[in-house]
């Protein structure tokens, strides 16, 4: 007699799912229902997979701006990752340093909008900044930064390099080593 009910139903979702998931909810009665149309609803819901920002940091040997073959890994680099999620708004920050292959990566990232700067490392002066792939915005590259970074979900952004290069060799160089 026009009694109402608020239902909760919990549920876990599998990590490896995607995509998006539709759930139906139906009511039966013991009562007579003259209007059948309110007895179901469904709700469907886009699930966010996390997704990746990597690169390398790398001495570019022949000054072509591109990390190839005969390009020397730089290990110990500093780069740091900030932006903000796009579904809740919180600010993202992290660092981390270049492995031995002189690579870096940033996982488990939700759809937002980021961006990384590398600290210049020292006794080398700053090379080529590329945008990498697999972003939904590669972003726009800089002097050691790389801005603008639209991440969606599932997204996995890769070869956000940062190209670095020797120090012109100078009688002043020399004498001061």
């Amino acid at each position: 007699s026009g009694a109402s009910a608020i239902i909760t139903v919990n549920t876990t979702v599998s990590g490896s799912a995607t995509g998006t998931i539709s759930n139906t909810a139906s009511v039966v009665s013991t009562e007579t229902d003259t209007n059948t149309a309110n007895n179901s609803a469904t709700q469907t819901t886009a699930l966010v997979v996390p997704g990746s920002i990597s690169g390398f940091a790398y001495l570019d040997v022949n000054r072509n701006g591109v990390r190839d073959a005969g390009d020397t890994p730089l290990s110990g680099v500093a780069v740091a990752l900030s932006g903000t999620e796009t579904a809740s708004g919180l600010v993202v920050n992290r660092p981390t340093t270049t492995d031995s292959t002189g690579a870096y990566t940033f996982s488990n990232l939700l759809p937002g909008t980021y961006q990384i700067v590398q600290t210049q490392p020292a006794d080398l002066k700053d090379g080529q900044s590329n945008v990498g792939t697999g972003a939904t915005a590669p972003g726009t590259a800089g002097t050691n930064q790389i801005t603008s970074i639209v991440l969606g979900s599932g997204d996995v952004g890769a070869a956000f390099n940062f190209g670095e290069l020797p120090l012109d060799f100078s009688k002043r160089l020399f004498l001061s080593r």
